[in-house]
């Protein structure tokens, strides 16, 4: 049990210990353990009251010596059902989250959260017209093709076609929730949800297990999303909608914000049309999100995402294909000959990555990589 994870919980039962100032103690003492363990003098600092009455409550929260021990049989109750925690000091944490001014301190996750991934959100109202749901099910799943992990909040309307978008290609998608991660909040996201980690995506949330779907948490978690993300995506929002707190959070948080318009007529686009007003950037279609997300375009106008920026993960035979193409355009008969596979699995292999964009065939009857040679 990783020491990190366990004070850090401890300093977050302490009332007054929110994100902000879990960030000051700890850009003060270098730890949650040694913060934990820091003399009431020092917990003390700059002589602000504030301070005084938060380093009597450390002191009177680590005289019981059990407050650890309690901890970490908790974790390892929620290890075995597929919860984990990670806390902000750890590698393991998303490294965009970190650079955000106040990330929280642990993040609660059930599936896989891969620490370097580069992301983008996909946030919008709950009650979404058939236009609005079919651009961001197909951004979605343009994007997570490509190798982008789609963010979202698994709420009705745009969130769960974004999510949708993503899992029907076998990718992985993110879903941040404003409660615990065991508290999935209907029968259609809960079926979502597993579908979700299935892809290799996860739930994460900031809101220990057992936590409900309490009103004052959506606003909060919104920031998670934006902060997972190098951009965030705006599809359909009315006058007064929380997918504006993402995007507000996103601009302060210095992501790019994106609005994809709509009808003027439109009540659900009022609050998209507000965004552009106010500077966000217009995308109609994938390429114009990697544009303001200045990721290269391949040839023939194709997208490629900067291969530092999006990792692409192929795996068995589609990896062999994959590894040489990387090294310029080649024939069937030559890859098949670079490979030693079967003439019939290099076939597969070559539909598998047209389908998943990552490859394409000139038309001279060549193969390529979509990234370049």
């Amino acid at each position: 049990m990783d020491d990190e994870t366990v004070f850090a919980l401890a300093l977050l039962q302490v009332p007054g210990v929110g994100p902000r100032r879990f960030q000051s103690l700890l850009a003060r003492f270098g730890s949650a353990k040694a913060t934990y363990y820091a003399g009431k003098a020092e917990l003390s600092y700059f002589n602000n009251p504030a301070y005084k009455d938060l380093a009597d409550r450390i002191v009177d929260c680590r005289k019981d010596p059990g407050v650890t021990l309690r901890i970490e049989r908790l974790l390892g109750k929620y290890s075995a059902q597929g919860i984990e925690v990670v806390a902000v000091t750890d590698q393991e944490y998303p490294a965009a989250l970190k650079l955000i001014p106040d990330p929280p301190p642990v993040l609660w996750r059930k599936g896989v959260l891969r620490p370097e991934s580069t992301r983008v959100a996909i946030v919008g109202t709950r009650r979404a017209t058939p236009y609005g749901r079919k651009v961001a099910r197909e951004i979605a799943r343009s994007l997570s093709l490509a190798g982008a992990e789609v963010v979202s909040g698994l709420a009705r309307g745009i969130d769960t076609a974004a999510h949708e978008g993503t899992v029907a290609c076998g990718r992985p998608t993110i879903a941040v929730l404003g409660c615990g991660v065991d508290q999935v909040f209907n029968q259609d996201a809960s079926l979502l949800a597993n579908d979700i980690i299935s892809a290799g995506g996860a739930l994460v949330s900031e809101y220990v297990p057992g936590t409900p779907p309490l009103a004052e948490h959506f606003p909060v978690r919104n920031r998670i999303i934006s902060g997972l993300s190098c951009g965030v995506i705006v599809v359909e929002a009315p006058e007064k909608s929380g997918a504006l707190i993402t995007a507000h959070a996103g601009a302060d948080q210095g992501r790019e914000v994106m609005v994809v318009p709509g009808s003027i007529y439109s009540p659900a686009s009022v609050g998209c049309h507000r965004l552009i007003g106010d500077g966000a950037k217009i995308v109609t279609s994938v390429e114009d999100v990697l544009r303001v997300l200045g990721f290269t375009a391949g040839a023939a106008g194709r997208p490629a995402y900067r291969q530092d920026c999006l990792p692409v993960e192929v795996t068995g035979a589609e990896a062999s294909v994959f590894a040489v193409l990387k090294h310029g355009p080649a024939r069937f008969e030559g890859i098949v000959d670079e490979c030693s596979l079967d003439a019939v699995d290099v076939g597969v292999a070559l539909g598998m990555l047209e389908i998943r964009g990552l490859a394409r065939r000139t038309a001279e009857g060549w193969f390529e990589s979509a990234f370049g040679g």
